[in-house]
């Protein structure tokens, strides 16, 4: 992940509203410490929480556009990662993580859910850069407003609809559909992002002793997919 930050965040970076993690220096594998690392400038702000973001709105048509540029960039060579995959070869994951679940979400609404987010079609557009792990967690606010994101050791090429797991986890209803508006995305994709929301049970057993606020920004995230199904119903 570190080499992969290294060598695409400089490409990236001139294209992007947002501030990343440049490096200013970087080593390479040797005995006493046998991966590439990198040192990467100061970024300021911090975690971009609901309550940290002033105008959820403005939020959203923010982080949307840092979303549309991403996905401008020419994405030739660029790395594949599982997360630009089609998600329906997450099927054995959500089940295993439905298996694990000690009650945190209702297993079987989740399993119902999926089986309908399956009806939508593979991407067949050209593929899009991605950064895949967008969460309040990698993304930095500063007064009141979205100034960074973090953590590029997922982003890559293929289907960019992972990007919308954000809208479901970090924004009110209405904020959430000003940023699917602005991505100008289709239905199926919007779908195709309800279902990596849903791969988030996952997570759950196996962050559950490791990383409550990961669990806990899965389980709002899931819990809003579900809302949002049974009101469609």
């Amino acid at each position: 992940m570190v080499a992969k930050e290294r060598k695409w965040l400089p490409v990236l970076a001139p294209h992007l509203p947002l501030a990343v993690p440049l490096q200013v220096a970087t080593g390479d594998p040797e005995e006493v410490f046998p991966y590439p690392w990198s040192v990467v400038r100061w970024l300021p702000g911090d975690l971009a929480t609901s309550e940290r973001l002033h105008d959820p709105m403005r939020a959203a048509r923010d982080l949307a556009a840092f979303v549309r540029a991403l996905q401008a960039i020419d994405p030739t060579d660029g790395p594949a990662h599982p997360r630009g995959s089609p998600v329906r070869l997450q099927g054995a994951a959500v089940r295993e993580g439905v298996a694990g679940l000690r009650g945190e979400v209702n297993g079987d609404a989740v399993l119902d859910a999926w089986n309908r987010v399956m009806q939508a079609p593979d991407y067949d557009g050209s593929p899009r850069w991605f950064h895949g792990d967008l969460a309040y967690l990698n993304l930095l606010s500063q007064q009141g407003k979205l100034c960074g994101v973090i953590d590029w050791g997922t982003c890559g090429v293929g289907d960019p609809a992972i990007e919308t797991i954000v809208a479901w986890s970090l924004f009110p209803p209405e904020a959430r559909d000003v940023f699917r508006d602005a991505l100008r995305i289709d239905d199926a994709t919007w779908e195709r992002g309800k279902g990596w929301v849903l791969t988030g049970v996952f997570g759950i057993p196996y962050y559950r002793d490791t990383n409550p606020l990961l669990v806990a920004d899965k389980i709002k995230a899931i819990e809003a997919v579900l809302a949002a199904s049974n009101s469609r119903a």
